[in-house]
């Protein structure tokens, strides 16, 4: 049985199958966009969080540790704000874009009632809105809108995971075989009946 060597050779270009290193090179660049979204979300966030602590933590340093029931809060939220930083910045997903955003919208919340209600909260009311509490309060609006947009993103939008085909750690290495490969060793059957007097080199090609 004779086989033809470029019409082998030529029909690899065009009949084999994508290997999974082939595949891997296609879900590259998505992947690589996504993770680096990921990783811009997670560095935002984790430095707005640590501008709330930091903020906090000055207020209370400046006097704040003095009021009874809004002294060990402002405490309570620096730590607070600094350890969902911490979080934040090693690994971001579901639970913690909801804890962090749940921290942040009650500072929010907190300090909107301190200005707003006649007799403030926990019978404390800010007069008026300092450098350090502007700024408090622009991260905490900051660090809502970012996870909200990452949820956005992450559950609906752009950083969904690809439809294509992906493969897991198990699936690096498959059992593959082009069919082009399968016609070269296939070709190395014994000869049809009335060829054996043909030579080796021209009925099969290894």
């Amino acid at each position: 049985m004779s086989v033809n060597r470029p019409c082998l050779l030529g029909s690899a270009m065009f009949d084999r199958q994508l290997s999974p290193q082939d595949w891997r090179g296609v879900s590259r660049s998505p992947d690589m966009h996504a993770n680096s979204t990921h990783r811009a979300f997670r560095a935002a966030t984790a430095a707005l969080l640590l501008v709330i602590s930091i903020v906090h933590l000055h207020l209370w340093f400046d006097g704040y540790r003095y009021l009874n029931t809004i002294g060990p809060l402002f405490l309570v939220a620096a730590i607070s704000a600094a350890l969902l930083a911490i979080i934040v910045a090693v690994r971001l997903n579901a639970a913690v874009a909801t804890a962090a955003a749940s921290f942040a919208a009650g500072t929010l919340v907190a300090n909107i009632l301190s200005l707003l209600l006649p007799d403030g909260i926990f019978r404390f009311k800010e007069v008026g809105v300092s450098y350090s509490g502007g700024l408090a309060i622009a991260a905490e609006i900051g660090v809502v809108a970012l996870l909200v947009i990452w949820a956005y993103r992450h559950f609906f939008g752009q950083d969904q995971e690809p439809a294509g085909p992906r493969w897991s750690a198990e699936f690096a290495n498959p059992p593959f075989e082009p069919r082009t490969a399968w016609m070269f060793r296939h070709a190395s059957n014994p000869p049809l009946p009335g060829l054996s007097n043909r030579t080796n080199s021209e009925r099969t090609i290894r």
